[in-house]
């Protein structure tokens, strides 16, 4: 906890009424505490106006603060009232609804998502979406960029280690009208550029010059369409931002030129962090400007960062942000697209909580005030995006600017696009990742994704395969691995996994049409582009915690292969049928009932965009009604500003019985479109496509709907029906892991006789398995009336893992693994003696067993259980004291950093492959 204004605010605990409310705008409430000083926390970077009174705040208004201090901390409480959900909270881990999570608002460098179990990572949203079980929604916004936490444990509560702040509350009818008030008042993401939309390349690095060529060549001779390649730091002279390495990039200016005559845009990486070497002319002018963040004392802070050494600026300073705009200036005209603003939480390696210490000082200007880097720390990320952006547009300023940024705050979306950071190549992660990028959605930010394929680790073909199909689906869509992590480009793991990149990637591209319209809508009313089932029925309450499948939009809804146990919202969502053979990886597409989506042709880059053939995928309800919608403009400029762009409406009524006509009308805009059109017509898992017609109107026969509710056999299911569950398979839904196989979280059994059932649906018994004994066996399957169990016993207490195969029938209960991370650690590594270290993928069938490929050098290594911290969880270590070789079978384990600190040694440097399996405690090495 910090003091630094315990001396500002009364140690005692009180607790008052408020002394100010009003509406700020219709069912907009303001709430102040008795002490607030409005200098402690404004003028708001929330916020794009200033929000000012407009009237009273209703005797009757549901939702309101308690506000009180302790131990020198700001708080303020919201009673919920039961039944509610609770989303949003910005950037974390954890599942899709909140309730009891606990977060920390601290912009922090979180590899692997490490520290703090995931819930502190890059950015900070103090924002909470309530949703009622009537459907309609609430949101909290606590207006403080000070140090915080958001607690859901009980109710809501936000404490601060700054001075007392006010919270803003937004009523709406619906969650979907409650992301439009909260982007009225934090504004809305610019459009992007339609290239930002595409699917884009990275690695931490591609270097030389010859290999981003090699890597773009790829791309176009194997047809998979793609639209970006990024540089990371290895294309800077020894990481100096704003300058290219002379032997590794001689021509920067020609590279582009390659990537634009390959119809690809190319984005730099540049980081906050400022080389602190006279002689280096940022370094140099930021020093005359007197543009550096300062020391409690008043001296330039210096931090250690990539370059060493490294001065930052104070972007509270207008005239720091000015400054910081003109180095795009050069930089910008030698053909670079785009700009990547990473480590901005600021990440500072020998920095407290590797950070700037929190009595840095920032000196503001322009009405911000100064103040210490504890008030300034969340939003160091978007002042500096801010200042990129303006730069950017400066030079440009007839394209359309794209930042994508790792840290930023609650209304960032104004400037910059954001992705999770540096997740791991687990499945694990890929699962978290939509829950990740959903609760970011309902922060305010619609333009973000996860490193597809993972950042840490070695991704396997088979996760790349999945990853990649479902990364089609994300808002922003880039495979990204580590420089010490396998290649992971779409053909790395050969044609099978190239044709299923390839597939994913079509798909993105057809649905482009779509896609740009929901970034259309994104940025005129601040609607997410990705967004929870529950969207689709705010009212139903099995959808509030499904997190596996999402919306694209309103009318997609997105099912990976891996999905079981789904909960869908009511109605005909039918499947689309995207392809003649299914390769067993793309995610299932289903239209909602009443739903037109435009589709457009194949192509290899956005260059090649095109809206003159648009296929109409239309299902309609059971009245024979479908509406939709298709954006239009130049995909970049701004010419839409000025009615450069047209916006059309479909429109399916039934003409009989036995007919339905299609409409076509232009709504919006002054670009005029000549434009063919075909109708898919999605009934029963099947496409019928018309000829293709010039509009405005289309007649075509009615088809009949055999099954008007989702199809529920085309999705895997399987549920735990038991004693220690009373009989309730809601409880204990089974994970998936292709095959006919699957297994349970962790559960906690108690000693003794148990009894249990598998079955395929939670509601009703459409299949039940049982009739056997024993910890692991077979079952048969049961008819409903006749429920003979499973019987086992267990001889202790503890956590268990059950397994099935419902091909087989083979089930087992065994006693969970006790070591649920592992990472390698050492010397011998590419990260040293970090306690990160670099985490080991644990195998899909055998949770017990971990695997590792990579390089090791000369060195030593061990293995780490912990989230980072030398001083937690436990060691394997070589069997024997001394320099152990590595032909040893077995290993040792310590706890807390206590026992024999033994190591292996690496005398060979190359590439290894170690298995570890923590059941039979054996190891294996096998140096390729």
């Amino acid at each position: 906890m910090n003091h630094l204004f315990k001396t500002m605010l009364a140690v005692s605990c009180w607790v008052t009424v408020v002394n100010a409310d009003f509406l700020t705008a219709e069912r907009v409430a303001v709430f102040e505490p008795s002490k607030f000083d409005p200098a402690g926390t404004q003028p708001s970077l929330v916020f794009l106006n200033e929000l000012k009174e407009q009237g009273a705040v209703p005797s009757d208004w549901k939702v309101r603060p308690v506000f009180s201090m302790e131990d020198g901390r700001s708080v303020a409480v919201f009673p919920v009232e039961e039944g509610t959900d609770l989303y949003g909270t910005g950037e974390v881990t954890g599942p899709l609804r909140r309730n009891g999570l606990d977060v920390t608002l601290w912009n922090t460098d979180n590899y692997c998502y490490q520290k703090s179990e995931g819930k502190r990572l890059y950015q900070s949203h103090p924002w909470v979406m309530g949703v009622r079980t009537d459907g309609s929604a609430f949101g909290i916004i606590a207006d403080s960029t000070w140090k915080q936490s958001i607690d859901l444990s009980d109710g809501i509560r936000f404490v601060s280690d700054g001075p007392a702040f006010r919270v803003i509350v937004i009523e709406r009818e619906s969650p979907l009208e409650l992301q439009k008030a909260l982007g009225e008042l934090t504004g809305t993401m610019a459009l992007p550029p339609l290239w930002a939309l595409g699917f884009q390349q990275c690695r931490y690095s591609y270097f030389p010059d010859t290999r981003v060529k090699e890597i773009v060549d790829n791309f176009r001779d194997r047809q998979i369409p793609c639209d970006v390649v990024w540089m990371d730091i290895d294309y800077m002279d020894a990481f100096k931002i704003f300058t290219f390495d002379a032997s590794r990039f001689p021509d920067p200016k020609g590279l582009n030129n390659y990537l634009h005559d390959k119809d690809f845009k190319a984005v730099y990486m540049i980081d906050p962090g400022v080389k602190a070497e006279p002689g280096y002319f940022v370094y140099d002018q930021g020093s005359k400007g007197d543009h550096w963040v300062k020391t409690a004392s008043g001296a330039e802070y210096n931090g250690d960062v990539w370059p060493g050494a490294c001065a930052f600026p104070d972007y509270t300073r207008p005239e720091t942000r000015a400054w910081w705009s003109t180095l795009y200036k050069d930089f910008m005209v030698l053909g670079v697209d785009g700009v990547w603003n990473d480590m901005n939480e600021p990440a500072v390696f020998n920095g407290p909580d590797g950070t700037m210490p929190e009595d840095n000082r920032h000196r503001g200007g322009g009405g911000l005030p100064a103040g210490p880097h504890l008030r300034y720390h969340n939003v160091f990320g978007m002042l500096m995006v801010k200042a990129s952006r303006e730069g950017i547009l400066a030079v440009n300023p007839d394209k359309r600017p794209f930042v994508l940024s790792r840290a930023n705050f609650l209304g960032g979306q104004r400037y910059a696009a954001t992705w999770t950071g540096d997740n791991k190549s687990t499945w694990e992660h890929m699962k978290m990742s939509i829950p990740m990028s959903l609760n970011l959605s309902l922060s305010g930010q619609p333009f973000n994704g996860p490193d597809i394929g993972g950042f840490e680790g070695n991704c396997n073909a088979e996760l790349l395969g999945h990853w990649m199909a479902l990364g089609a689906y994300y808002p922003f869509s880039r495979n990204h691995a580590s420089n010490h992590s396998v290649d992971q480009e779409p053909w790395a793991f050969g044609e099978e996994i190239e044709a299923v990149c390839r597939t994913a990637m079509n798909r993105r591209y057809r649905l482009m049409p779509y896609l740009y319209t929901l970034f259309r809508q994104a940025s005129e009313e601040g609607t997410p582009v990705m967004r929870p089932v529950f969207f689709a029925d705010a009212k139903d309450p099995e959808l509030r915690d499904e997190q596996q499948t999402f919306l694209l939009g309103g009318d997609l809804m997105i099912v990976p292969r891996w999905a079981a146990n789904m909960d869908f919202p009511m109605g005909d969502w039918d499947r689309v049928r995207l392809e003649d053979a299914d390769d067993g990886y793309q995610p299932f597409v289903l239209l909602r009932p009443g739903a037109i989506v435009p589709m457009a042709d194949v192509i290899q880059s956005t260059e090649d965009y095109s809206t003159e053939r648009i296929t109409l995928l239309m299902n309609p309800d059971q009245a024979g009604h479908a509406t939709g919608r298709l954006y239009d403009d130049a995909g970049n400029g701004f010419g839409y500003q000025e009615g450069d762009y047209a916006v059309h409406r479909f429109t399916c009524a039934k003409m009989d019985d036995q007919m339905l006509k299609v409409r076509i009308e232009q709504i919006d805009g002054k670009r005029i479109v000549k434009r063919q059109y075909r109708i898919g017509y999605v009934n029963d898992d099947s496409v019928q496509y018309s000829d293709w017609f010039d509009g405005p109107e289309f007649e075509l026969r009615l088809r009949s709907d055999r099954i008007t509710t989702v199809d529920y056999s085309l999705f895997p299911s399987m549920y735990v029906s038991a004693d220690f569950n009373e009989w309730n398979p809601a409880a204990l839904p089974l994970n998936y892991f292709g095959n006919g196989a699957w297994r349970s979280e962790k559960l906690f059994l108690p000693s003794g006789a148990h009894e249990l059932l598998f079955t395929m649906l939670k509601d009703q018994p459409f299949k039940l398995w049982g009739r056997a004994q024993g910890l692991s066996g077979t079952a048969a399957p049961v008819k409903p009336e006749k429920q003979k169990t499973i019987r086992f016993s267990v001889a202790e207490a503890g956590d268990y893992l059950i397994s099935f195969n419902q091909e087989s029938g083979a089930y087992a209960i065994a006693p969970a693994p006790k070591i649920e991370y592992l990472s390698i650690v050492g010397s011998a590594t590419s990260v040293g003696w970090n306690p990160q270290g670099i985490p080991l993928e644990q195998d899909q069938d055998n949770p017990h067993r971990y695997r590792w490929s990579g390089a090791l050098g000369e060195g030593e290594f061990k293995f780490h259980t912990s989230s980072g911290d030398w001083g937690e969880g436990e060691w394997i270590c070589a069997p024997e004291s001394g320099r152990q070789d590595l032909s040893k079978a077995d290993f040792m384990i310590t706890t807390d950093a206590k026992g024999p600190d033994n190591k292996w040694v690496i005398t060979q440097p190359g590439t290894y492959s170690i298995s570890i399996d923590l059941e039979q405690k054996s190891i294996s090495f096998l140096r390729k």
